[in-house]
């Protein structure tokens, strides 16, 4: 006899997608995000004193798609090097 779990996956995309977060989900697992709400979320993690971990971890993303979304919509590669210098001012 054997049993196995069935798991799906998608309940927490769903969950997201709901938030208004991520527009539609790529056939090879990939999501495409709304532009306002990257646009916002871009915002929020380049105010003076937050940490961008923290701010992934609240909206459910990878701390690394928001540095990269930091740099590409947040002013360039300077405004990504200050945040980051923040962050790591506050590290210590």
């Amino acid at each position: 006899m054997s049993t196995y779990l069935e798991v799906d996956t998608l309940v927490g995309a769903e969950t997201q997608s709901d938030s208004g977060l991520v527009r539609r989900i790529k056939s090879d697992g990939r999501r495409v995000y709304e532009r306002s709400a990257k646009l916002a979320i871009v915002r929020e993690a380049m105010t003076p004193g937050v940490s961008l971990a923290k701010v992934a971890l609240r909206h459910g993303l990878n701390a690394n798609l928001l540095r990269k979304w930091v740099v590409k919509h947040g002013g360039g590669a300077g405004t990504a090097m200050r945040v980051q210098a923040t962050s790591m001012l506050l590290a210590l």
